[in-house]
């Protein structure tokens, strides 16, 4: 095949790609750790061959030659949990790092929503997985290092029914890193134990001059921050410390910004979206890059050796 995934640059290629007949299609995936290679009987001990087969999910299996034992190639696999084929698949992925949101999808190749938005929450899935494999990507700061803090109330009560929902914003200024924790409420407890999990000691942290941050300067006796504040009110930046919170304010805008391009619907599905906006920001400076990258970690999440 003389066109491969990790060269994807455009629907079109993908298109191209997968005009190739089945089997070499499925040789392909098989090539690129997405599709079982592999296989032996566990009642022959023999060595399964790729045969088609209709009649099973893919049409392809790897069947025994003795028993006539057949295992799906999708079996254990990301395309075990989603009823669609491999090129459409792949074009709903190509979208997703294009950051396509679901309807104009369905508008433009006419797949059913629910099916685009099956594929899109596995793929959102696997971005959840592949950060929870990087705890030290979710701690910030360290000897002397600034780290801005601030909430940011993404919904409002009268639009939610349960209440305001809040993020904590936590920037690291030196590594131009952002994170975001979801916060219960603006209690000064729950603020300062979500900074103290994600902000090492030694930090300089600046916030603004809400009561919720008081508690910083004495936290559980001797604090290991060194805590500066700015009066918004009167000033973006402390005259005398140099204090403000600029930097946590642009990382809230490009989330913001990330959600009203996806179309967030709701609350609910809320925090799936910022684990995409976090992986995006660690992997996928653009569509080409998010989705080789996302290629790598669907092999390593569905290993298949």
């Amino acid at each position: 095949m003389s066109h491969s995934l990790l060269e994807v640059n455009s629907l079109e290629y993908i298109f191209n790609l997968f005009k190739q007949d089945e089997k070499t299609i499925v040789q392909h995936l098989q090539n690129c750790g997405l599709l079982r290679k592999k296989l032996h009987c566990n009642r022959c001990r023999l060595s399964m061959t790729l045969e088609h087969d209709i009649r099973i999910k893919g049409s392809y299996a790897l069947k025994c030659k003795r028993c006539l034992k057949a295992v799906p190639l999708t079996k254990g696999t990301c395309f075990e949990g989603v009823d669609v084929p491999f090129r459409l698949f792949f074009v709903l992925l190509w979208l997703w790092c294009c950051q396509v949101r679901s309807l104009l999808v369905h508008r433009l190749i006419g797949t059913s929503r629910k099916t685009i938005l099956e594929c899109y929450r596995l793929f959102n899935y696997i971005c959840a997985w592949k950060l929870l494999q990087l705890d030290d990507k979710f701690v910030v700061g360290g000897s002397g290092v600034v780290v801005q803090v601030d909430v940011c109330v993404l919904t409002s009560r009268k639009q939610s029914t349960s209440g305001e929902k809040l993020l904590l914003g936590i920037v690291d200024t030196r590594e131009r890193r952002g994170i975001f924790v979801i916060v219960p409420d603006r209690e000064a407890e729950t603020l300062c134990e979500a900074i103290e999990k994600h902000v090492l000691p030694g930090s300089v942290i600046w916030t603004d001059c809400s009561k919720s941050y008081k508690n910083l300067n004495f936290w559980k006796g001797v604090s290991p921050f060194k805590h500066c504040t700015v009066d918004k009110s009167k000033n973006f930046v402390d005259p005398k410390t140099g204090a403000c919170t600029n930097a946590v304010l642009a990382h809230w805008a490009r989330l913001k910004k990330f959600f009203r391009e996806i179309g967030v619907p709701s609350w609910r599905v809320l925090p799936e979206h910022i684990d995409r906006f976090k992986w995006l920001h660690f992997y996928g400076p653009d569509e080409i890059v998010s989705f080789q990258a996302f290629l790598k970690h669907l092999s390593e999440r569905y290993p298949v050796h």
